[in-house]
């Protein structure tokens, strides 16, 4: 890492000194943008492993902290649990449906839609909370692996636009589980009461499709809002944008 880093610097700086020996001058703007990048290398360069450590805590875990808090405010249990807990109720409640199905299709209508009803809301339960925090994770760990290509990157004007998009990319993975989890805790505080009104129906010898259709109904929006909700990440992380002028160093340049 420290390797590659000095490399991009020297090349950074042979740079500018090619300007110089072309008779083209430097304004102050200049020199202070690449003393700015430079440091920045540098300090990256010097401090990779606690830089990791940091990093990894401000975009991986300090989005789900703030999501936690913001659940226990409104009274909710942990959301991760509470998935658990709706998919083994909702498995609970599938085996009647489906010891009533047999082999019949589910487009029959009665017992076998009700079951299969069951079956995508545990599929589509799962993918749109822990399916959509793990790929945000492991989105964010592969972005801060290639770190310092990108803070090479840095160095020079015409990348700059490949950093922006890395830290946009690496903005919108971090602000998913924030969104993710404060609605599934929303979803399961609506879908808990179904979940038991359908399994104390059960308990009583009552099989009723009605007691399935809102279970099924609510997963489905929720999955909706969820994935629109990890759209709208990636939306307002597309408005970082990098100074132009000063850091960049693409201030006119003085012949």
């Amino acid at each position: 890492t420290a390797a590659v880093l000095t490399s991009l610097m020297v090349i950074a700086v042979a740079l500018y000194g090619y300007r110089l020996l072309l008779g083209k001058g430097l304004t102050l703007s200049d020199v202070t943008g690449l003393a700015i990048r430079l440091g920045v290398v540098l300090l990256l360069a010097a401090s990779w492993s606690s830089f990791q450590a940091l990093a990894y805590d401000v975009f991986a875990r300090a989005p789900s902290r703030i999501a936690s808090e913001l659940v226990v405010a409104i009274d909710s249990p942990a959301p991760l649990d509470g998935v658990q807990s709706a998919l083994d109720r909702i498995e609970q409640g599938n085996v009647g449906w489906r010891t009533r199905a047999g082999i019949a299709s589910p487009l029959v209508g009665g017992a076998p839609t009700a079951a299969m009803a069951l079956n995508v809301s545990s599929f589509l339960l799962t993918l749109s909370t822990v399916g959509l925090l793990v790929v945000s994770r492991i989105l964010i760990a592969l972005l801060l692996a290639i770190t310092p290509v990108m803070a090479g990157f840095l160095l020079f004007d015409a990348t700059r636009g490949l950093l922006e998009g890395w830290l946009r990319a690496l903005t919108g993975a971090a602000l998913v589980p924030l969104f993710v989890l404060i609605l599934c805790a929303i979803e399961l505080a609506i879908l808990s009461p179904l979940i038991d009104h359908m399994l104390a129906d059960q308990a009583g010898g009552r099989f009723e499709l009605d007691t399935v259709t809102p279970v099924a109904l609510v997963v489905i929006v929720f999955s909706i809002a969820i994935v629109a909700s990890a759209r709208a990440a990636t939306t307002i992380a597309r408005g970082i944008r990098l100074p132009r002028k000063g850091f960049s160093g693409s201030a006119s340049v003085a012949d």
